[in-house]
C-alpha cells in the first residue's frame, strides 16, 4: 500500500483583516507557482481522513521546515522559513500514515514573486 491520498495542497498566506488567501500547489503536473514574495511561506495539506506526520522536510531546494503541525488531524500545515526566490522546491510529509497506510509525501511548489 501507499501513503494516505493527498486531497488539496495549497500555499497559504494572511493578509491581515482581509484573511486567508491561498495558491494551489497541483498534487499532479507542473508545481504551482507562489507569485507572492517570502522568504516565509506556509504549506496547507489536506487528507481524506486524519494523518500523523512524523516530519517534514524540504528534499530540493533553499528553505527550511521551520514547525509543522496537525498532526492527528486531516489538515497538515508546513511552516517555511528562508525560502529563496526564482526556484522550485519539494517539501516531503514523511512517515505520512491514516493508520493503515504509510509513506512518504512530496509537495512542489515554484516561487517566482512578482514585484
Amino acid at each position: 500500500m501507499g501513503p494516505p491520498a493527498v486531497t488539496n495542497a495549497v500555499s497559504r498566506k494572511v493578509h491581515g483583516g482581509a484573511g486567508n488567501f491561498d495558491v494551489p500547489l497541483p498534487l499532479n503536473g507542473p508545481a504551482g507557482v507562489e507569485c507572492r514574495t517570502g522568504p516565509t511561506y506556509q504549506m496547507v495539506v489536506t487528507f481524506s481522513t486524519s494523518v500523523t506526520v512524523a516530519t517534514a522536510t524540504v528534499t530540493c531546494g533553499t528553505g527550511s521546515v521551520g514547525s509543522i503541525s496537525g498532526s492527528g488531524t486531516p489538515t497538515i500545515t508546513v511552516n517555511l522559513t528562508g525560502v529563496t526566490d526564482v526556484q522550485r522546491i519539494t517539501v516531503t510529509l514523511n512517515s505520512v500514515s491514516d493508520g493503515t497506510n504509510t509513506g512518504n509525501i512530496p509537495i512542489f511548489m515554484a516561487c517566482w514573486s512578482v514585484m
